[in-house]
């Protein structure tokens, strides 16, 4: 029997038993001992895009077809060249979709409310702020209508944690505004005050317009705002959010422009009976030989072997970590791959509709995304029970990457879902595994647990490891946020080493293989075997560069000598000064820093809908243009560390003494250098001696005595000035002191308290802002010291009156065997210049000095990083092994790819 040729399919199915040719069909296992195996049928078209599926029919003595205890099913595969594989077989319960894409419907507004996410709180918290003169408006014309003035009768409805008053203290316009204070308790979450409307008209309206004043309390987080339609649609925005981590007790205006269509849904329905399904990759065209097997408690099957003539319908193969340079990545066919990309998630493939495609069209091709309990997981409350609309989802995004190219790694479990403290969303207690284990430690050492989790992993393969959108598996987003990290840290390695050496085993495509981590490095694990990538996450919270912060990472990760990806990064993890960088420039600074640092990726950005809300994908696809045709493995790239290039800049002549600003560079949880008592010098125009050493994080007294690590300036001042530090955070787990001391006086002294000591850990942002001390002319030594029980953090230290920071470079390079690539930026060119007030200015006769180079003529060929266009080709020569490059003036940023000769 022939079949119609379809890509990805089988072009001729045919079977030889015993030198005869017969139909499609396999011999039903005779009776007796063993599960009774059927026919094997192609699925035309395939369910999974460029990959061969097909059904089949088996009885046998089992109740639960996911669980291979009871029934497992596999298929030996010999391809034409004689490779032979093992390929899981899976159960299926096939589900149609239907999108609901509705048009806005703002003719029947029905409810408005406010809340907080008492998860971002804790229990047992106390907040209070105002709200004042709601109203609609449409921004194009002016037209407005007042929705709420808090003049009238109360006509808003409490939930119990919520009590609302009338005030007449404070108010922004009339004679009252609402003042509304929220008690939080171990059952609060999303506490909040609802206005019921009458079925309101808001369609010639684009914009909600409203006050916020905070009064107590709003520093972890904010406040949100959402509104429903006749048809439960929901418009969801943030009322108020604290400024950086600061609460400030003024009216805030927020205006959300709501008029954007609503995300696509989706509707699933069952579609037929379920089967037992074979999905295959098909490498290369040709006869191959597969054989099932299948066993349950009555014993195994085996049918005889069938050839079958399969197409391949992915020439390139599956991404591959290079096995000579062992840094990037390539396809099997040779073709290099550097992911470009972002995270996504969502829990309806709707989210992906609308997301994936926008990155896509700007050169992206990497998304990492959850399969977690509460995104596109298939595991729910039972073990062993995969969730098969979800799972019908998984296939739509496999497809929709398959569509755009796109590559995909699959983060199969996340720190909350083993993890049972209240913060942070963790919700252990909601999986399947508390039912099994004492406590969440007990997940990576209960036996029981770890075999559940292997079966889901084998449920995983058979189902997804065909495609070649798997870029890589990863176990866990930010494993050391579980309780194991603290409390049993090697069996969280035992577990990986487990867990990776067993996804080894069974994935006939031998895929990528990582875990991730939230800032902390693991040497222990990332030396294993099979973890075969490395992967860092970052948000440091502080005003410094992303491409400082991820050159210093990507360089410290790449002693293991495996591929390196920075799989988050942000600004903040709450997304703090998301306005402020409306032009994306924490965004620009992670797309191209840790490439040039040597990493095998872009930094991929957590805050999509940022992204998307300000229009930032010209960043990325800026960077596309620049890498188009790149060959990363066969340039086999080495890093120019920016602290070996230098770079030549005009100095402008001397200005009075200004404000001088110092960056900390470091701060972690081990013994480090910075993380002990340091003395350095700050000269007059910013440098630093020793460098280095100058921590963010300031520990205290008590939980980290033995990283306390004051610090103390040698300074000299020209003129009377000032020394400030500007704190972002401090430790939830018992507050932190700040003792300020000139000349070994002590001149402030401020208590960060934490009230409730351990019970809420969230970071604690009430205390961020500015502390200072004068300081007269000449010569003093200042210290900064913690004496509280834990730390604090600081963005930076501020030096009025000091001295001048001449304009300068930083550049950044990747030495390949055919070409360099280079990237340079002035140091006032980053994302947090206005939160500083540094001032724009260019950099003049600039010239690059890269060190290593053959005497000779090069060429070096300028783009431009913000427009994503080339320029003109500069000539350049190298003379005792310096390659200087002149740029004449740098206004911003300039990248460059550089070849030898004219």
């Amino acid at each position: 029997m022939r079949q119609r040729s379809l890509v990805g399919t089988v072009s001729a199915l045919v079977l030889f038993v015993s030198g005869c040719q017969h139909p499609a069909l396999l011999p039903v296992t005779p009776t007796g001992m063993g599960p009774q195996i059927g026919e094997l049928a192609p699925v035309m078209p395939p369910p999974l895009r460029n990959t061969t599926e097909f059904r089949f029919n088996l009885t046998g003595a089992y109740d639960n077809p996911y669980d291979p205890d009871q029934i497992a099913v596999d298929a030996l595969v010999t391809s034409p060249d004689r490779r032979t594989a093992t390929v899981p077989a899976f159960w299926c319960e096939p589900f149609s979709r239907t999108v609901e894409t509705r048009p806005l419907d703002l003719g029947s507004i029905k409810l408005l409310r406010f809340f907080i996410t008492a998860g971002d709180f804790g229990p047992k918290a106390a907040l209070s702020f105002m709200v004042d003169d709601i109203e609609v408006f449409n921004s194009k014309t002016g037209a407005r209508k007042v929705i709420e003035d808090f003049e009238g009768d109360m006509r808003w409805t409490p939930a119990p944690e919520v009590t609302l008053e009338k005030t007449r203290d404070h108010v922004h316009g009339g004679n009252t505004s609402l003042l509304v204070r929220i008690a939080t308790t171990e059952a609060s979450t999303w506490p909040g005050f609802n206005l019921a409307l009458p079925s309101e008209d808001w369609s010639a309206y684009d914009s909600l317009r409203l006050w916020v004043r905070p009064l107590n309390g709003l520093t972890r987080a904010g406040v949100g705002v959402e509104f429903y339609n006749a048809a439960n649609d929901k418009f969801q925005a943030r009322a108020y959010e604290p400024d950086g981590g600061a609460m400030v007790q003024e009216w805030k205006e927020t205006a959300w422009m709501f008029a954007r269509p609503p995300m696509p849904k989706s509707k699933w329905s069952a579609a037929g009976a379920g089967s037992w399904r074979l999905r295959l990759a098909v490498p290369v065209s040709g006869a191959y030989t597969i054989q099932l097997r299948a066993t349950d408690r009555t014993g195994t099957a085996v049918t005889p072997p069938a050839v079958l003539q399969l197409e391949c319908a992915e020439p390139d193969g599956f991404i591959r970590v290079d096995d000579k340079t062992q840094r990037y990545f390539r396809f099997d066919s040779g073709r290099p791959y550097l992911a470009i990309g972002t995270n996504l998630l969502g829990s309806d493939l709707g989210t992906y509709d609308y997301y994936l495609p926008k990155f896509a069209a700007a050169g992206c091709n990497f998304a990492r995304f959850w399969m977690s309990g509460k995104t596109m997981g298939i595991e729910g409350k039972e073990l062993t029970r995969y969730d098969q609309q979800k799972a019908a989802a998984m296939d739509g995004l496999v497809n929709l990457s398959r569509d755009h190219d796109y590559h995909l790694m699959f983060c199969l479990t996340d720190f909350r879902e083993a993890n049972d403290m209240k913060a942070d969303g963790c919700y252990w207690k909601d999986t399947a595994y508390a039912g099994l284990c004492s406590g969440p430690v007990e997940f990576f050492r209960n036996p029981a647990a770890m075999k559940a989790y292997q079966k889901r992993l084998r449920y995983i393969v058979a189902r997804w490891s065909a495609s070649n959108v798997v870029q890589s598996w990863e176990f866990f987003n930010e494993v050391n946020i579980t309780n194991a990290w603290k409390e049993a840290p090697d069996a969280l390695r035992a577990w990986h080493r487990t867990m990776s050496d067993y996804l080894h085993d069974i994935d006939p495509y031998k895929h990528i293989v990582t875990s991730s981590f939230a800032e902390v490095p693991d040497d222990d694990l990332w030396t294993q075997p099979n973890m075969h990538m490395v992967q860092k996450h970052s948000y440091p919270g502080r005003f410094v560069a992303m491409d400082d912060v991820l050159e210093e990472s990507v360089g410290i990760l790449r002693r293991h000598e495996k591929p390196v990806i920075v799989g988050e990064f942000g600004r903040h993890y709450k997304n703090l000064w998301a306005d402020v960088d409306g032009d994306g420039g924490s965004l620009f600074e992670g797309i191209w820093g840790p490439v040039m640092a040597g990493a095998a990726g872009t930094g991929m950005p957590w805050w999509w809908e940022w992204i998307d809300k300000y229009g930032l994908y010209r960043h990325f696809a800026a960077f596309a243009t620049f890498v188009k045709d790149v060959r990363w493995p066969e340039e086999a790239f080495e890093p120019i560390p920016s602290k070996d290039i230098a770079v030549q800049v005009r100095t402008d002549p001397a200005q009075p003494p200004g404000t001088v600003r110092v960056t900390p560079v470091s701060g972690t949880w081990q013994a480090a250098p910075f993380n002990q008592p340091v003395t350095v010098t700050v000269a007059n125009d910013g440098k630093i001696e020793p460098a280095g050493l100058i921590a963010n994080t300031l520990h205290g007294v008590g939980n980290h005595k033995d990283l306390h690590n004051p610090q103390t300036y040698k300074l000299n001042f020209p003129a009377p000035g000032r020394f400030e530090v500007h704190v972002s955070g401090v430790s939830g787990w018992g507050g932190a002191n700040l003792k300020l001391s000139v000349d070994g006086q002590v001149k402030l002294e401020k208590d960060f308290a934490d009230p409730d000591d351990t019970t809420a850990t969230e970071t604690r942002m009430e205390y961020n802002g500015p502390y200072g001390v004068d300081v007269p002319a000449g010569e003093h030594t200042v210290t900064i010291e913690n004496l509280g029980k834990d730390w604090f953090q600081m963005t930076q230290v501020i030096l009025k009156s000091y001295g001048n920071t001449p304009v300068s470079v930083k550049a950044m390079a990747l030495r390949g065997k055919t070409m360099t690539l280079v990237w340079a930026r002035t140091d006032r060119f980053v994302w947090f210049a206005p939160l500083v007030d540094l001032q724009p200015a260019p950099a003049r006769d600039v010239v690059l000095r890269l060190p290593g180079f053959a005497d000779g003529a090069y060429t070096a060929e300028t783009f431009d990083p913000l427009a994503g266009t080339w320029g003109a080709k500069l000539q350049a020569s190298s003379a005792n092994g310096t390659l200087d490059i002149p740029l004449g003036t740098l206004e911003k940023t300039v990248a460059l790819r550089i070849t030898r000769g004219r």
